[in-house]
């Protein structure tokens, strides 16, 4: 026993040493340089591999080669004819010593191939062809074997660019057996997880699963393959399928016989698409099945092949387990070809309910083709939720007894063109649906129809109390342009009763009122709005309540008449608390989209019941008064532009008050006017804080407003005046929210005016002026304000004002006026015109008078564009005083005169000029007693830099106190006849911090002077003397 161990174990000892050697010897290189030559050879095209060994434990216990990830090239280079992950080929030992090869596995992993027929009919694979023909046949009589060919994961396709076909076949799994000798036999078991099919455009299959087992002989040089037996199933369903396939090369075309029987019709579900197989999947089926025909002649033409098919199923029985009934007694006999359908018979009974047909359809697979059916049934629509699930509609009760007979002919091209007759009648109708406590019950039909006219004999139904009926007739159904009605319909309607059909939670909604409707249409059926006849439409006792209404619409009526295309409403009113609506007139063309109104409309609305239906706080926290309308409104309501408004709208005792105020408002009373040409304001009168407003005037053309602004052909104009005892616009502006600097484009109304107003008192900022009069006008392009005079700072101010707008973000303003004694101390402080920063109300006190000229253009943020300011004009004071001024104090210190820093003006003149941002002062003259200025110079507005030259005239006692500023001799030159002392000063620096120096270049030549003048007198007494 110990000697037979170690005789096996040294055997296989031997057998791994010679596996060892062998792949040691037969490495990647030597294996691609033995086999790759013949490969190439064989294909014609140079073959690429990945890699490739011998292998003894993959194909065990055959030896065997493995190649990995080979391809074979196409056409160009970027193309690849075939291609696989791996291929495994074991052969059996001692076949190859034999003249049978027998190769005992095959395995080929995920291998790609598409078969392309080009547009000159060439493929993509005739190169292997003449590489055929052109090799000699040395293996005459060798016959292989290959017991088992493995393919997983493979995809094959074809493009067929003569015929326009495409077809493909996703993830092939197949274990096959081949005999290879003068003929291949072959047992096929595949499956593959999708086929996809296209042919001139139209898809025919999409991922359809497929499976086979078959067993065939092919007959290579005859293009011949014979299946001797095979079953093809589709989704499931299994077809036994036997003939030929033969001419691949030239024109593939089959010859096939397939047949199908079952003791379970309901295989044919299997048929059913993926996406609705949950619908079918638990269903109960029984009846049998049985499925014959033929397929014979060409695959891959324009045309297809000729098929005849018989399905007939005896007996059929379908049930939804989830339902008490099924669908039993179905008998079906049918059968088609290329240029025939035939249902030559169809019966089922479901309960107590049948229904059959019968019918042919002809050129199936065109796009045009006869057809004619004939069906009756009779259901009684009590027994359909047993068969049939009618939750899914979310329909609760089905009753009634429904018949149906008909039957219908014509061509599918031209569906329009068809006749059909069908009488359909229905009794004892009810339908209820789900959560709804009444159903719509009392259902009757009893109609004929045929594709020339449908006559409605009688239709009816009840639903609480209310009830509908309709019958008529409807011609030539199926044209749409000439398709006409002639039908009579009436309504009567409780709107309580809704609750009982409708699901409405009664705390959300109440409603109640009888609604009567009837109506007769006769005309067009794609123009209703003129098939109207006539009728009546009436609403009486209407109440509406719902938790979003603080109180209830009541007491809605609503009595109208059609006659034709007019609507004629004798009374609508609705009432809601204290509020009243009433409508009267006509519509006409109310059905369509150019309805033309004339109604008369009255109302009255208690303001303080507004907050009842909207909740306006904290915006509005107080809305007290009444208002009136009283209105005719008449015109096409689609072309707002024609529509013509009659009446007033009055308000009384308004008051307002919340959040959304600057303050409250009280006593608002006023009257709107509207006529076609006009809205008039007549006596609008409201207080608003301490402030009070008169307001009056008229807009005309104010319908061009409905028109865009290119399209007008007028521009509305306005006229009227404004009076105020008291307008305080500090109560009605928060000037801290307007601190922020913001873009303020100017886009004036497209709006000619003239508007006078009038105000006893106006405070801005703290500032009181009176008797404000002015009178505006405007333009779409400016504002002009002209002939305005007020009272401020104890004087008077008159002038004009424009202001250009020729575009948003770039105005320009022009003022004229004058100042008329009015306090300067007050003035300056309120308008600081000489700098932001300047101090001159702190040091002037008196009346001022003062004219100007002013233009400036302002840019976005209402700025000034400095560039552009022009300002000219003149300025004078009597009996001022200017006290501690800068330029004072410095003078003062000067001369050691301090009786100059508080001094009374006798008189101040100068006029003065703005341009490029400089301020210029011309002869400015100052008077106080025996002292006086004469002064010209530039302030810089924008670097507060001065530069002033000044003339000061001071007494002959202030004569030491100027010598020792510029020299006893030059006060003599400098002292004119009367004794008074002028004293030329340089003023520079800035208005708060001036620096005052003696004016050199005007003092030196006026003591050359001086002293030519000394030297001539002189000379002149020597030589008179």
């Amino acid at each position: 026993m110990k000697t037979f161990l170690k005789v096996i174990a040294g055997f296989l000892v031997l057998v791994i040493l010679i596996a060892v050697g062998l792949n040691i010897y037969f490495t990647d290189e030597r294996l691609k340089n033995t086999v790759m030559p013949q490969l190439n050879d064989a294909v014609g095209r140079t073959v690429e591999v990945e890699s490739m060994s011998l292998t003894f434990f993959s194909s065990f216990p055959q030896p065997g080669i493995s190649i990995q990830k080979m391809s074979i090239p196409g056409t160009t280079p970027s193309d690849t004819l075939l291609s696989l992950d791996e291929l495994i080929v074991s052969v059996k030992f001692f076949s190859l010593m034999g003249d049978q090869v027998e190769i005992a596995d095959l395995k080929i992993e995920k291998p790609e191939f598409t078969y392309i027929v080009y547009p000159d009919s060439s493929t993509n694979i005739d190169f292997l062809m003449s590489t055929e023909e052109s090799t000699q046949d040395t293996s005459a009589g060798l016959a292989v074997n290959i017991p088992s060919l493995r393919v997983s994961g493979a995809q094959f396709g074809y493009r067929d660019s003569t015929s326009n076909t495409h077809a493909q076949i996703d993830d092939l799994n197949a274990e096959i057996a081949l005999r290879y000798a003068d003929t291949i036999e072959s047992t096929i078991d595949l499956q593959v997880g999708g086929v996809s099919a296209t042919a001139g455009g139209t898809r025919y299959l999409n991922q359809l699963p497929l499976s086979l087992q078959q067993q065939s002989t092919i007959d290579l040089s005859n293009e011949n393959l014979t299946l001797k037996s095979g079953t093809l199933s589709i989704r499931g369903l299994a077809l036994n399928l036997s003939g030929t396939l033969s001419d691949w090369s030239n024109n593939l075309a089959a010859d096939l016989t397939v047949s199908s029987s079952s003791d379970n019709f309901g295989e044919l579900l299997r048929l059913v698409p993926k996406e609705y197989e949950e619908y079918v999947t638990d269903l109960n089926t029984e009846g049998t099945l049985s499925i014959d025909g033929t397929v014979n002649g060409p695959l891959a033409a324009e045309e297809l092949p000729q098929f005849n098919l018989n399905m007939q199923v005896t007996d059929g029985y379908l049930k939804n387990p989830d339902l008490p009934q099924p669908i039993e007694q179905i008998q079906l006999t049918a059968q088609a070809n290329n240029n025939l359908v035939t249902l030559t018979r169809f019966t089922a009974q479901a309960g107590e309910n049948n229904i059959s047909a019968n019918g042919e359809l002809s050129n199936p697979l065109g796009e045009d083709g006869e057809f004619s059916v004939e069906f009756d049934g009779n259901i009684n629509l009590a027994t359909v939720s047993q068969f049939y699930d009618i939750s899914e509609f979310d329909i609760e009760e089905l009753a009634g007894t429904l018949t149906v007979e008909g039957k219908a002919n014509g061509d599918r091209a031209n569906p329009e063109k068809a006749t059909f007759d069908a009488v359909t009648n229905l009794e004892g109708g009810r339908l209820k649906y789900a959560e709804v406590p009444k159903a719509v019950e009392n259902i009757s039909i009893d109609a004929q129809a045929n594709q020339s006219k449908v006559t409605i004999n009688s239709m009816a139904l009840e639903t609480a109390s209310n009830t509908f009926s309709m019958q008529g007739v409807i011609n030539h159904p199926l044209e749409e342009q000439q398709r006409t009605i002639d039908l009579d319909t009436d309504l009567q309607f409780d709107l309580a009763t809704i609750k009982e059909f409708y699901p409405i939670d009664e705390d959300t909604l109440k409603m109640r009122g009888q609604l009567s409707a009837n109506a007769s249409l006769k005309g067009k059926a794609d123009q209703i709005e003129k098939a109207v006849q006539s009728g009546t439409i009436i609403l009486s006792n209407g109440y509406i309540n719902h938790k979003s209404l603080g109180k209830p619409l009541e007491e809605i009526t609503f009595d109208s008449k059609l006659d034709g295309p007019t609507l004629s409403i004798a009374e609508a009113r609705i009432k809601t608390g204290g509020n009243n609506l009433s409508l009267s007139g006509s519509v006409k063309d109310y059905l369509s989209d150019n309805r033309i109104i004339n109604f008369q409309l009255n109302g009255s609305a208690n303001l303080s019941e507004i907050t009842s239906y909207y909740d306006l706080r904290p915006t509005i926290t107080e809305l007290t008064g009444k208002a009136d309308l009283n209105l005719t409104a008449s015109g096409p309501i689609s072309k707002p532009t024609q529509m013509n408004f009659n009446g007033t709208l009055t308000a009384q005792k308004v008051n307002m008050d919340g959040e959304g105020m600057v303050q409250p408002l009280k006593n608002l009373d006023g009257e709107l006017n509207l006529n076609p040409k006009s809205v008039d304001l007549n006596s609008l009168r409201f207080n608003l804080g301490s402030s009070d407003f008169l307001l009056e005037g008229s807009l005309k053309n104010y319908m061009a407003y409905l028109k865009a602004e290119k399209d007008r052909n007028t521009t509305p104009d306005l006229t009227g005046s404004y009076q105020s005892d008291l307008l305080n616009v500090d109560e009605l502006i928060n000037w801290e929210d307007t601190t922020e600097t913001e873009k303020t484009p100017i886009h004036l109304p497209d709006l000619t005016s003239s508007v006078t107003a009038n105000i006893g008192e106006l405070v801005v900022t703290g500032v009181s002026m009176k008797k404000l009069e002015a009178k505006a006008s405007t333009t779409p392009k400016q504002i002009e304000l002209e002939q305005a005079s007020v009272q401020l700072f104890e004087g008077e101010a008159n002038g004009s004002f424009t202001w250009d707008v020729p575009q948003p973000d770039r105005t320009k303003l022009t003022f004229n006026g004058s100042l008329d004694s009015l306090q300067s101390e007050s003035f300056f402080r309120e308008y600081p015109i000489l700098g932001e920063d300047s101090e001159f109300h702190n040091y002037i006190s008196g009346a001022f008078t003062a004219h100007v000229d002013y233009s400036s253009e302002l840019d976005v943020y209402l700025q000034p564009i400095m560039e552009t300011t022009v300002m000219e004009g003149d300025f004078g004071m009597t009996k001022a005083r200017l006290k501690e001024h800068p330029l004072q104090q410095k003078i003062a210190a000067m001369f050691n005169a301090d009786e100059l820093r508080n001094i009374a003006l006798d008189e101040w003149n100068s006029t003065y000029t703005l341009k490029d941002n400089v301020f210029t002062i011309k002869d400015l003259r100052l008077t106080s007693g025996n002292i006086g200025a004469e002064m010209n110079g530039t302030q810089h507005l924008q670097t507060s830099k001065i530069n002033y030259q000044l003339k000061l005239f001071l007494p002959e006692k202030f004569k030491g106190a100027i010598a020792s500023v510029i020299s006893s001799r030059a006060v003599k030159a400098l002292t004119q006849d009367n004794g008074t002392i002028m004293i030329p000063l340089r003023v520079r620096g800035t208005h708060s911090k001036p620096i005052v120096t003696p004016d050199e270049k005007a003092i030196a030549p006026i003591i050359k002077e001086f002293l030519k003048d000394k030297a001539g007198n002189a000379l002149k007494k020597l030589f008179d003397g």
